[in-house]
């Protein structure tokens, strides 16, 4: 199936956090700050926002959905969903595993941080390359974990671990 992930969509006024929001929630007051480009220049890359519409599967999932009128909270541990996850494994990595392996989280937050406190032991410590996500921090610190930094370094115009 092809995609065109370059069809631009006018997301402003939308109340999405990459176009509306960005300037409060990671700045605070500050409302005044040069960011050296208009704001509809910046390639906001939020966690788990995407700059391009969503595949028309998707739509059509959702429509059905909102057509049969009822919203609740869903599980994600169903057979089909499962299934459907085992399949994926299967055909995009070549994993396969016993189903009763498959362990659902509540989210990637809730997953950071059980992980953290399952793989390392109390006096470990987590190393983690910066800048990064904040919660990776946080699940070090939710775990009473020592975290440790490695700065990504500046060289010929881009960035590299130091490794």
């Amino acid at each position: 199936m092809k995609y065109d992930f370059d069809k631009v969509i006018d997301r402003s006024g939308t109340n999405a956090m990459a176009t509306d929001g960005f300037r409060e929630y990671l700045f605070g007051d500050i409302k005044q700050l040069d960011l050296k480009c208009p704001d509809h220049e910046l390639i906001s890359m939020w966690i788990a926002d995407m700059e391009f519409q969503t595949s028309d599967a998707i739509i059509k999932a959702l429509k059905e959905r909102v057509d049969h009128g009822i919203f609740c909270y869903s599980q994600a541990s169903d057979e089909d969903y499962i299934q459907a996850f085992l399949k994926w494994a299967q055909k995009f990595y070549d994993w396969t595993f016993d189903v009763d392996h498959v362990v659902t989280s509540k989210g990637v937050i809730p997953a950071l941080f059980d992980l953290a406190g399952y793989i390392c032991k109390s006096d470990e410590k987590i190393l983690i390359v910066t800048p990064s996500y904040a919660f990776f921090k946080h699940a070090a610190d939710h775990n009473n974990l020592e975290l440790v930094t490695s700065n990504l370094l500046y060289e010929n115009e881009g960035y590299k671990i130091d490794l």
